[in-house]
């Protein structure tokens, strides 16, 4: 990726340097920029503890109180089985993040529908690692049947014996919304 070369970064501060009279010129190899990523890196997991606190929380007020139930029976597989499917299911997001980015910057920037490289690169990435995922499951469930006869409600996908009114419909809406947000912020 283009943007985390310290070779390009090197040569825009030249550029830029060259271009316009710096008040205090800096060498072009004297890069901290890395720490950026380091301490995004840090402000993305902070993040995450935040949201499951503020969840938990959440959970406990009398307007999410219905959702609180008793998660259902796991029948998921075990073993060398679980082990297999949770380090490839960890695995092949980060070993194939420039290789799915750059197939699908490369196919669907040619489109222009989605001319910011980036923004393509990273859609593109994180829908074929949720295909992949998908695939998986789907074929532990149907073909390997390492699942002990797991159902949609084993996996999290529905609620057994309920409906989708009340406080579930008013969650899953407020999911919906804040889980949509930031490709409307994204969107051009």
């Amino acid at each position: 990726m283009e943007s985390v070369s310290p070779t390009a970064v090197a040569y825009t501060i030249d550029w830029v340097q060259r271009t316009v009279t710096p008040p205090r010129p800096i060498d072009p190899s004297n890069m901290i920029w890395y720490w950026r990523y380091v301490g995004t890196s840090v402000a993305f997991v902070g993040a995450i503890f935040l949201m499951l606190v503020v969840g938990a929380l959440l959970l406990q007020t009398s307007f999410f109180k219905p959702l609180v139930e008793q998660p259902p029976q796991f029948k998921g597989a075990q073993g060398r089985d679980w082990w297999l499917g949770a380090i490839l299911t960890a695995a092949i997001p980060v070993v194939g993040v420039f290789f799915f980015a750059d197939i699908t910057a490369d196919r669907l920037g040619l489109w222009g529908l989605w001319p910011i490289r980036r923004a393509t690169a990273a859609l593109g990435w994180a829908l074929i690692c949720g295909a992949i995922t998908v695939i998986l499951l789907l074929v532990n469930h149907f073909v390997l049947r390492t699942d002990r006869g797991a159902t949609a409600t084993n996996y999290g996908l529905a609620w057994e014996g309920k409906d989708s009114t009340g406080a579930r419909s008013e969650s899953h809406c407020c999911w919906q919304s804040a889980s949509s947000l930031p490709c409307t912020c994204c969107w051009r």
